[in-house]
């Protein structure tokens, strides 16, 4: 029996061998490559070619806390002496009692997690090779600094407001047929610009799923519909439809839902941009309703009533925090340009940043210490300066040594003149950032603005506990991994930021 069982064994295997694990091959003469029997020079060592671009992040200062809690409060003195109580004052009479405006903050804690896994057989097979359990956890690791940083920037926990009625204004081309014509407008977070498109269809929720099944239901970012706009009759040889809507703070783009119909249901998404104007050419390629008809997502309704652009499980970033009063009670400056390029000065600045800059003075005597900008931006502020048509707004550095005599092509301005800072004009720096897209420059402020002003920074990350890794008890062959911190952005000076909102392209 046993020499029968090992019999059939043996059978077994020689089949899965030939059949299943050994490939056939083709006889051949003599020796060559084609035969196979060539060494697999392969270099040790994964190559990790993916940006992890965090400045923000780098530069935050972070702060553990241990006296617990489930959110971080503090007081602040906004004013002194608000009403100018007179100091002159006569021999042997009593100065005046001066007031103050205090405030109370508030910030929730928050808990940020990402899990990442890996099979035992992945990690023997890399023997050798790699070390392919230290890749899992540094590609969890570098994973979450990238999804802090777009959080402490653009973050948007408190969402959106619904957006006005837009207004359009038809004009000469385009391929529109005559006729009426509708829009409805939608605004997005930056988490909802980064999830939604015209040919899927706006994501107004989805279902975040763990390794056990836990389940959570999350808002896409994406606001309450519009009213219909007021009709825009078309005409022939006057097809083209410019679509405005009041600018919305929070916003990083807008979904733009057209038609023949003020009905709602009757328009169809037709573009999606990060400015708040639209130049309808044709009729809307898309799928969804404004009612949600086709939509995608857990939630299919998008619904004049529904907004589905708040998260409480996050926190809201910087740019958030400076232009929203509800949030932090005192409010950053905040222009939209309504698709309007920005202006050039003929002494090489920019009207629109100037202004912005004087406000910060003029209201505050704050000075921001940066500008954040999207590639767009940092081209389109180049090309006004050097086109302004002054004299010596940039200089020309000549080479020496073995460069003598050579030419570098191309310009950027990466700083810009501060008229209205504090002691005196100052430079302030310009940069790219990863997260922010075109229409917008950001005005940062890492320096304490004030002296004697009791606060650790600008802001800071708050935590409860900062970064921790946890090893999830292993029942299968595969290991589990998560990267977690518990705290919130708490930003003291919010008034010493602010944003340059729908600017256009040019």
């Amino acid at each position: 029996m046993i020499g029968s069982l090992t019999e059939q064994t043996m059978e077994l295997l020689k089949k899965l061998q030939s059949d299943a694990v050994l490939e056939k091959v083709n006889t051949t003469v003599g020796v060559s490559t084609g035969t196979g029997v060539v060494n697999y020079n392969l270099e040790p060592y994964a190559k990790t070619l993916y940006p992890v671009i965090t400045p923000i992040r780098n530069k935050m200062p972070r702060f553990t806390d241990t006296n617990g809690g489930n959110a971080v409060n503090w007081k602040i003195i906004t004013a002194i002496n608000p009403s100018r109580q007179f100091p002159g004052t006569t021999e042997g009479i009593r100065g005046s009692v001066i007031d103050q405006t205090t405030d109370n903050r508030m910030a929730a804690f928050v808990r940020f997690s990402l899990e990442n896994s890996i099979t035992e057989e992945a990690i023997m097979q890399a023997q050798g090779f790699d070390n392919a359990l230290a890749i899992e956890a540094d590609n969890l690791l570098r994973s979450m600094f990238i999804a802090e940083e777009e959080w402490l920037l653009v973050g948007n926990a408190s969402g959106v407001s619904q957006p006005a009625a837009p207004a359009g204004t038809v004009s000469a081309g385009g391929s529109v047929a005559a006729g009426s014509n509708y829009c409805r407008v939608v605004a997005l977070t930056y988490d909802g610009w980064k999830r939604c498109t015209v040919s899927g269809g706006l994501i107004t929720q989805f279902l975040k799923s763990s390794p056990l099944g836990e389940q959570m239901t999350v808002n896409g970012g994406v606001s309450q519909v519009s009213n219909a706009s007021a009709v825009a009759t078309t005409t022939s040889g006057n097809g083209t439809i410019t679509w405005a809507v009041t600018a919305v703070p929070g916003a990083f783009a807008y979904a733009w839902f057209t038609g023949t119909s003020a009905t709602a249901g009757q328009c169809t998404l037709n573009a999606i941009t990060t400015i708040n104007t639209f130049t309808q050419t044709a009729a809307a390629t898309g799928t969804q309703a404004d009612n949600g008809n086709g939509g995608v997502g857990v939630t299919a309704a998008l619904g004049t009533a529904n907004n589905y652009s708040a998260n409480g499980s996050v926190f809201n970033g910087l740019i958030n925090q400076a232009i929203n009063p509800a949030i932090t009670g005192a409010t950053g400056q905040y222009t939209s340009l309504n698709g309007a390029t920005l202006t050039g000065n003929s002494d090489g600045s920019i009207a629109e940043i100037d202004a912005m800059l004087q406000a910060f003075f003029d209201n505050y005597k704050v000075s921001p210490t940066k500008m954040w900008v999207s590639s767009q931006q940092a081209k389109d502020i180049t090309k006004k300066v050097l086109q302004s048509g002054s004299n010596g707004v940039f200089r020309i550095n000549l080479g020496n040594g073995a460069n003598q005599g050579g030419i570098t092509a191309g310009s950027l301005v990466s700083s810009y003149l501060n008229k209205y800072a504090v002691g005196g004009p100052k430079d302030l720096p310009l940069e790219i950032h990863p997260n922010l897209p075109s229409g917008k420059i950001f005005f940062d402020c890492d320096e304490i603005p004030y002296p004697l002003a009791n606060i650790p920074g600008c802001y800071r990350m708050h935590c409860l506990r900062d970064y921790y890794q946890r090893l999830w008890p292993q029942t299968t062959e595969t290991r589990f991994t998560s990267v977690n911190f518990y705290g919130v952005l708490q930003v003291y000076t919010p008034f010493a930021m602010g944003l340059l909102d729908n600017i256009a392209a040019g």
